[in-house]
C-alpha cells in the first residue's frame, strides 16, 4: 500500500508540470541512469512506518551518499547540459503527521538539512475549499 502514499506524493512535488521518476535507483559507480529533470533534483522518501529507525537510515545515507551518486551520475549522463551537476539537489521527506515532530527532532539533532512534510499535507492538494473560486485547493 504504500506505493499508493508515493504516488501522491509524486502528483504533490510535480504538480502535473514535472518530469518524474519514481523508484529510481541510484546507480553504483559503474552503473548508468536514463533520466531528465529541470533546474532542480528532488530526491523524496516516503514512509507511513510508524518507527522512524529505517527511515531515518536511510535518510542519512541520502544526505551523506546519495546527493554526490547523484550529482555524479547526472555529470556522466548528460553532456548537453554541461552545468547539470551543478543543481541543487534537495532531500524531502514525507511522513505521517503524528511522527513529523519525532522526525525533526532525529534530523534537528544531526543537524542535517531535509525539509520534511507530512502524508496529510501531500494530500491537501486534493482537498476541495467551498469558499475558494475555482475548485480544489
Amino acid at each position: 500500500m504504500e506505493f499508493l502514499y508515493e504516488a501522491i506524493v509524486m502528483g504533490y512535488l510535480t504538480r502535473g508540470t514535472r518530469f518524474c521518476c519514481p523508484q529510481y535507483t541510484i546507480k553504483p559507480d559503474s552503473g548508468k541512469g536514463e533520466w531528465r529533470c529541470s533546474e532542480r533534483v528532488i530526491i523524496a522518501e516516503v514512509t507511513t512506518a510508524a518507527d522512524l529507525g529505517d527511515f531515518v537510515r536511510k535518510a542519512v545515507e541520502l544526505h551523506d551518499q546519495g546527493r554526490e551518486k547523484v550529482r555524479k551520475q547526472l555529470r556522466g549522463s548528460f553532456k548537453a547540459y554541461p552545468n547539470i551537476a551543478e543543481w541543487p539537489i534537495e532531500i524531502h521527506l514525507f511522513v505521517r503527521e503524528d511522527r513529523k515532530d519525532d522526525l525533526l527532532k532525529i534530523i534537528d539533532s544531526r543537524k542535517l538539512q531535509f525539509k520534511v512534510f507530512t502524508l496529510e499535507h501531500a494530500f491537501r492538494r486534493w482537498t476541495w475549499d467551498a469558499n475558494k473560486e475555482g475548485g480544489p485547493a
